[in-house]
């Protein structure tokens, strides 16, 4: 099962933290508690650092994108999609814990201690992407929607 879509989520700003916890909106909790067990088992944070995001998937929809993309074959596509992934990790608050090698492959900076930094999530179908702010300004700067 895949995440489920829902029209005009558009996008949310929140806040990474110093020890790489970020505010996971809790109407994205809702799409991904609506997943089966087994499913959001499979959850895992995937690095693009070719386009400097983080990327919240089903780790089966993930290699089969990738395969579909780059034609490889399904041991070649579920043995990069897992070199560059990590486990999707919650804490109580149900705050998305980011690890520090995630953030630096998508081009995050360190950054001192007591700094935060802005981060947005972007509800893209059937996915969650996770960028800088500066990032995602960049990315939608000039975008013609007319």
């Amino acid at each position: 099962m895949d995440i489920k879509y829902r029209k005009f989520e558009g996008f949310k700003l929140c806040k990474l933290d110093t020890k790489g916890r970020l505010n996971f909106p809790s109407s994205y909790h809702k799409i991904i508690e609506e997943l089966d067990e087994e499913s959001r088992d499979d959850l895992v944070l995937t690095v693009d650092a070719q386009n400097n995001r983080l990327i919240i998937d089903v780790f089966n929809t993930a290699v089969q994108r990738y395969k579909a993309q780059s034609g490889v074959n399904d041991v070649d596509a579920q043995r990069l999609i897992s070199s560059v992934s990590f486990p999707l990790l919650l804490d109580a608050q149900k705050r998305l814990q980011i690890q520090k090698e995630a953030l630096s492959q998508m081009g995050v900076p360190p950054y001192k201690k007591g700094e935060s930094r802005a981060m947005t999530i972007v509800h893209a179908k059937d996915r969650f992407e996770i960028y800088a702010s500066e990032a995602w300004s960049q990315k939608i700067k000039g975008l013609d929607l007319g």
